[in-house]
Parts: structure tokens; sequence; C-alpha cells
């Protein structure tokens, strides 16, 4: 499972807590922090070995733990990436393993992950991958992506998606 420690400025890590659910076969997270200390981790779930699905949780400022794992991804998804914005909103993507496009849910300053749907267009088997995203302060969001060459593993080139900001930092 995954595992978190939190370590409060000028002091110690904690002892590492578990914010995947009990039992989960989960591997590849990943965390962003915010400048008012805004935690957020993602982490994909396996079955059998195989990539199943995006789930996520969020350390609010001041909280000494993670708040409850929630399902990102609607349909079987691996990979992907976890920008985190200085005022804390976040946008996680990944790569749906039934469109093969990526997709990604947002996460305001205040609230919840939402599903956005689809980021990429889908383009072919293979169209969208090694994602990057970036947020900046007022929540505006890019996403990067390559698209492989049909014949040979080559990439093909670099894509990129925009998300307009809604707020500005306090």
């Amino acid at each position: 499972g995954v595992r978190a420690s939190v370590r409060p400025p000028g002091d110690l890590f904690s002892s590492a807590e578990r914010i995947s659910r009990a039992g989960q076969e989960a591997d590849f997270g990943e965390l962003g922090i915010s400048a008012d200390a805004r935690a957020v981790a993602t982490w994909n779930v396996f079955r059998g070995g195989r990539a199943r699905s995006v789930h996520a949780a969020i350390k609010e400022t001041g909280d000494p733990q993670f708040g409850r794992p929630e399902k990102l991804s609607r349909r079987r998804a691996g990979g992907g990436h976890l920008a985190v914005g200085r005022c804390g909103h976040a946008l996680a993507v990944w790569q749906s393993l039934r469109s093969f496009r990526l997709e990604g849910a947002y996460l305001r300053r205040e609230g919840a992950f939402r599903f956005d749907g689809a980021v990429s267009p889908r383009l072919s088997r293979r169209a969208a991958g090694s994602p990057v995203a970036a947020v900046g302060p007022t929540g505006r969001a890019l996403v990067a992506w390559t698209r492989p060459h049909p014949r040979t593993a080559a990439g093909r080139g670099v894509f990129i998606a925009k998300r307009r900001g809604t707020t500005r930092c306090p």
C-alpha cells in the first residue's frame, strides 16, 4: 500500500500512515504540496498485477493526517502525473486503458477532486503517453504529452492542453 509521513517545519517526521485502503495493491505514488501546506497524493491501484484505477487523498492545511482516499478514474486507468499549485489547486492526469486518451481530475483550492474527463483526443491505440502537468497560482493548468509514431516507439510530437484558472491566491 501507499504510506506517507509528515514533517512539520523544525520537527521530525511522523510515523508512516497508510493512505491507500488496507489490502489494496497500490504503487507509483506521487505527492505535491502547496505553499500553505495542503498536501495531495495520487497512486495507481492494481489487481492481479495490472493497473486498474487512479486514487487520491488530501491532507488539508493543519490536519494531522490525510483524508479518506477517493477513486479519481472512472474506467481502467494507469500511469499519470500530479501537479499541485502554490495555492492548493491540483490536477491529476492519467491514461485511460480503454480509450487510450489522457483523462484528468481537477481539485480547486477549496473542495474535492472533480473528474474533468478527456484531456487529449483519441488518436490511436497508443495516443497519449508520458503526461506532465503544471498548475499556476490562479489555478490555470497545462498538460503536455507525447504521441508515439504509429510504426515505431519513437515520439512523434508533443501536445499541450490548457485549463483556465478560476480563482486567485489569497
